[in-house]
Order: structure tokens, then C-alpha cells, then sequence
């Protein structure tokens, strides 16, 4: 009976999902425009901005800065998951894009160390509203070890997958199950004790929309699922817009261009990370 009812259940999610598709207008660019928005507002807020609201005491102003940052940066977050998955799926070089993460992952560490946990040299200062506090421990002085940036668990993420499809291929039923739960937990400890952005959470929200590929309209509930399951809150305007940008997309890289016929545009995403934040540390000092 209950495999039954997930059957239908599953039959219905794909004709919700068919039917859509004359609607899906959004490309992976498209996508991935949003989620470097959203995480550039975030981190101008954070870094010139918080300090001033926190300098005022204004609480309630506080609450609603802390709320709206923690959800937009969420969201960008689970947009470059998501955007993980679809790249390890159509990838013709799985280790060429394992290595691109890591290498974007060093280049970035100190740029983030130097603009939200200090000057690079002197690490002392509580950054207000970032749930960072500082002096622990650092590595020549500039590089912090409690607290590290969004490509090293896309980097795990990635590994993730890989492991995950070899469990798909050799186990089947409730073992699959098993060794699934075994590769998110251990990867996802791992990813935690090293401090790595969102840590566990950021290893199962790939992880679920991985095996979920198949079907968007799962692939939409896992951040409203994770956010009831690990954090006990309400789906709320912030999910709605995860879930709505992912129902709308259609599955292609940019609009009305052939294989081949536009420029790779990936790279320039990922430099923007280190850069924006290297720009900003300029600024801030």
C-alpha cells in the first residue's frame, strides 16, 4: 500500500511537472545571475552596513537585518547547489570541475578571511550581525581556520555525488538507502569540523538534489523540508522565490544559443567571488 502511494505520488509530481514546461523560461545563467545578486547585496550589507545598524543598538532594525540576510544567503546558496548538481550531471570532466572548486577555494580563502574576520594581520575584532567571533586560530596571522568559504563544500559537494552514483549503481532498496545516509553523514561531519560554509546542512541539501534530479517539483521541496526538519521554521516569501525560480527553469544553459555558439561564462562566475570580496576588503580599509 505505501509503495503504492508513493508510486502515484510520484506519477503526479511528474505530470505537475510536464506541465510546466511551457512556462520554463529560466536558464542555468539565468539562475546563476540571481544567486550572485543575492550574495552581493548580503555581503555589502554585512560589510558596510551591519556595523553601522549595530552601532545605532536598533533592535528591532537588527532583527530584521539578521532575518533578511540569513534567508538571502540561503537561498543563493541553495541556487549554487542546485546549479552544482546540474554541472556534475552534463560535465564531459568530472575531475577537471572537482579541480576548478578547489582551486577557487584557495584563491578565496584569504580574500574572505581578510574582509569579514579582519585586517589580515590583526585579528581582534568581533565582525557585528555575522555570527563570526574572532581570535581563533590563524595560519601566518591572515588565514583564519574557524570559518571557511563557499567553494571548499561545493568542492566536498562534488565528491558527494560521486560517491552517491557509485551507491546508485550498486545497491538498490533499502541498502541504497543505507549507504546514501552513510556518504551525507560522514562527508557532512567532515565538512562541519572543518568549518566549511554551511557545513552539514550545505553536504544534504546537495546531496537530496542530487537524487532528486529527476523530478524539479522534489527538487523544490527540499529547502522548504530541510528548514522544517533541521531548523523548525515556516516556509516562508524567501522559499517561495528557491521554489519558483527552480519550477520556471528550463534546463538549458543561456537562451537561444547553440552548443558551443557562446563563450564559457563559468569562470567569470567564479572569479567573482574572490574578487568582490577582495574589492570589498580594499574598501572596508
Amino acid at each position: 500500500m505505501m509503495a503504492q502511494n508513493r508510486k502515484q505520488w510520484h506519477l503526479f509530481f511528474q505530470n505537475m511537472d510536464r506541465k510546466l514546461q511551457p512556462f520554463q523560461y529560466l536558464t542555468s545563467g539565468d539562475l546563476k545571475t540571481v544567486a550572485l545578486v543575492l550574495m552581493l547585496v548580503e555581503h555589502f550589507f554585512k560589510i558596510f552596513t551591519a556595523p553601522i545598524v549595530a552601532y545605532f543598538d536598533v533592535i528591532a532594525v537588527q532583527d530584521f537585518a539578521v532575518t533578511t540576510l540569513y534567508h538571502l544567503t540561503a537561498i543563493a546558496f541553495a541556487l549554487f547547489a542546485f546549479l552544482l548538481t546540474e554541472g556534475f550531471v552534463h560535465t564531459h570532466d568530472r575531475k577537471k570541475y572537482r579541480r576548478d572548486m578547489l582551486l577557487f577555494a584557495l584563491l578565496s580563502e584569504i580574500p574572505l578571511d581578510l574582509v569579514f574576520i579582519g585586517s589580515g594581520w590583526n585579528i581582534q575584532m568581533d565582525i557585528p550581525l555575522l555570527g563570526i567571533m574572532q581570535g581563533g586560530a590563524t595560519i601566518g596571522g591572515f588565514v583564519y581556520l574557524g570559518y571557511q568559504n563557499i567553494f571548499f563544500t561545493l568542492f566536498l559537494g562534488l565528491w558527494t555525488m560521486e560517491l552517491l552514483e557509485k551507491v546508485q549503481q550498486k545497491q538498490s532498496g533499502w541498502k541504497r538507502w543505507l549507504f546514501y545516509a552513510v556518504v551525507v553523514g560522514v562527508i557532512g561531519f567532515l565538512a562541519s569540523l572543518a568549518r566549511f560554509d554551511y557545513g552539514f546542512e550545505g553536504i544534504l541539501l546537495i546531496a537530496l538534489l542530487y537524487v532528486w534530479r529527476g523530478n524539479r517539483l522534489y527538487q523544490c521541496m527540499v529547502v522548504p523540508l530541510l528548514m522544517i526538519a533541521l531548523q523548525g521554521e515556516q516556509p516562508n516569501v524567501y522559499t517561495l522565490l528557491y521554489v519558483v525560480l527552480l519550477l520556471f527553469y528550463n534546463g538549458k544553459r543561456y537562451h537561444g544559443q547553440k552548443k558551443h555558439s557562446r563563450p564559457n561564462l563559468k569562470y567569470v562566475a567564479y572569479a567573482i567571488y574572490p574578487v568582490h570580496l577582495l574589492i570589498f576588503a580594499i574598501l572596508r580599509f
